[in-house]
């Protein structure tokens, strides 16, 4: 993978990722003794949100998720 700075990312994709963290957090808030673990809970983020993003862009929102 690339350098997160030399990265260009669409604003789309970037509040994207911010959406996918914020629903993370916010599952885990509301059900603290459910664990859910990242890529199963980002395959049912896409399976929600299937027409939204293309397959690049959800293969670099994953990407940029992991490397944060």
């Amino acid at each position: 993978m690339q350098k997160l700075s030399q990265i260009k990312i669409t604003n789309k994709r970037r509040a994207g990722v911010l959406e996918l963290l914020n629903n993370y957090d916010q599952t885990h808030i509301e059900n603290p003794g459910r664990n859910i673990p990242l890529d199963l809970f980002m395959r049912y983020y896409f399976l929600k949100h299937k027409a939204d993003y293309d397959s690049e862009a959800r293969n670099q929102i994953v990407d940029l998720v992991y490397t944060l």
